[in-house]
């Protein structure tokens, strides 16, 4: 029976025998959904739940779903809610910064989670600190041009990179234009409409305040 007090070592037993699965094993799927529901149950901390649910989807990255995305993304902002906002949104953003620095080829389904955390905790309203959440833009604006099995990644990494821009009040940043001006003449229609977006955002001056309360990744 799996509980607070065994959960550390149970995951990351599960870890490693999912990290050495084959990717043809049909128990990938059956390890993904384990190891995710007894994190979400049994997670001894708020740290330990973001950094094993990391690694699970780094790992598991072909078997995570778009129902266990959002849920990943709801805890995480149900615990920006029941904790010490400020503390938790930096050491969060903290986190994701060292994956976007470490590893050029994040899966997917992670890449929507980070492309979430920066744009809503990265430069919100309450941000102070313009030369962070520049940093913040740069990072992320890095993998706007990157290979994706999925659009709607690159969709929500526009998406991110529009309220980070806006929290800086549009201030003059090349590599932002040229992506998204790239992106209007995209083939895909998500990504063309983020771009396209973003471009009437930026030409009416529209305030941050008013991006940063958006749902989760749609179903």
């Amino acid at each position: 029976m799996t509980n607070k007090q065994n959960v550390e070592a149970i995951v990351d037993r599960l870890l490693n025998y999912l990290k050495e699965a084959p990717i043809e094993a049909g128990s990938r799927k059956d390890l993904v959904q384990k190891i995710s529901s007894l994190g979400e149950r049994f997670a001894p901390n708020q740290n330990w739940y973001v950094r094993n649910m990391n690694k699970l989807f780094e790992i598991g990255g072909d078997q995570i779903t778009v129902e266990l995305t959002n849920k990943f993304i709801f805890s995480i902002s149900e615990y920006e809610r029941e904790s010490d906002s400020d503390k938790f949104r930096d050491n969060t953003i903290k986190i994701y910064l060292k994956i976007l620095k470490k590893n050029p080829n994040i899966p997917d389904s992670l890449m929507q989670v980070i492309a979430w955390i920066l744009g809503e905790y990265g430069g919100g309203p309450n941000s102070k600190d313009a030369s962070k959440v520049l940093k913040v833009l740069n990072l992320l604006s890095q993998f706007a041009h990157g290979t994706f099995e999925n659009e709607r990644t690159r969709a929500a990494i526009l998406l991110a990179i529009t309220k980070l821009h806006a929290s800086l009040k549009y201030a003059p940043n090349e590599q932002v234009e040229v992506i998204m001006r790239d992106y209007l003449s995209s083939k895909v229609l998500e990504v063309q409409e983020r771009a396209f977006d973003y471009q009437i955002l930026r030409q009416y001056s529209v305030d941050s305040s008013l991006l940063f309360s958006t749902p989760l990744t749609e179903a």
